[in-house]
């Protein structure tokens, strides 16, 4: 039933929204840029990477960012283009040089610290929607030698059914690459990853905020991506009541979990 409503729906507004979303094809690109929060030479906390989603910016983990550096948290927060590579393209172009940059300030902080008898700090990450499959892609590719916990927030892990509507196929040059990669067909992209080897967390809400691509996904979701197949086989599971695919970037709750997370002996 879902199917033949969300079809009728698509024969109405397909043409407006393939409009709409031409006119607006500036606002998904954002610049690359890199923003450092916290003192990475004076914490004894480990480090944190921050990568957002599709059409985001460093805006979008900025609540959560904050939270963390009030707690004595530091790191980076990486901006970057969506719509100009594949997932591969950015991982290379954009990723990849600034964690490496991440790295070896790391290494230089630990060894200063062994010298002191102190232990050595990880390398934590927080990453929302697609930062979850580009950061997936990354760690599957080049492993990170002092890697700590990874925490997914909305990661459409298993793909999304939105990637495989007609409207995404006909706005493609428009909306990216990328979006083809996260379909949920077994042979997608992000379905090639393989379950995660580290030790990590995936967060999702359960509350829509746009009834309409909840019609184009199957089952319960929050938005964007389906609840159930966020989950990965090795990592930790929670649903946040009443959040979005969006305003869980905002929750208390959210930030409470990943500090206690991050503060957990356990996995």
């Amino acid at each position: 039933m879902k199917g033949v409503v969300m079809k009728n729906v698509l024969a109405v507004i397909g043409l407006p929204l393939l409009v709409g979303f031409t006119l607006r094809a500036g606002i998904l690109t954002h610049e690359f840029k890199v923003e450092e929060f916290g003192n990475i030479n004076t914490t004894d906390k480990d480090i944190v990477v921050f990568i957002h989603g599709i059409y985001g910016k460093l805006d979008d983990l900025s609540y959560i960012k904050g939270k963390m550096e009030e707690k004595g948290y530091a790191g980076i927060s990486i901006q970057y283009p969506t719509t100009k590579e594949d997932i591969q393209g950015m991982v290379e172009k954009y990723i990849n040089p600034e964690i490496d940059k991440e790295v070896k300030k790391l290494e230089q902080v630990n060894e200063r610290r062994l010298n002191e008898g102190k232990s050595k700090l990880k390398m934590n990450f927080v990453v929302h929607s697609l930062g979850s499959v580009v950061l997936r892609h990354k760690l599957k590719e080049s492993k990170i030698d002092e890697l700590g916990k990874v925490v997914f927030i909305s990661p459409p892990s298993h793909g999304s059914s939105i990637a495989d509507n007609v409207l995404s196929e006909a706005l493609s040059p428009i909306l990216g690459k990328a979006v083809r990669q996260i379909k949920v067909d077994k042979n997608s992209f992000v379905n090639q990853l393989g379950e995660p080897d580290y030790d990590c967390y995936v967060i999702i809400g359960n509350k829509t905020n746009n009834p309409l691509y909840s019609l184009m996904i199957k089952g319960k979701d929050d938005g964007m991506v389906p609840i159930e197949t966020a989950r990965l086989k090795n990592c930790r599971f929670k649903v946040i009541d009443g959040k979005t695919h969006t305003s869980i970037l905002k929750s208390d709750e959210v930030v409470k979990e990943i500090l206690e997370y991050f503060s957990d002996d356990r996995k």
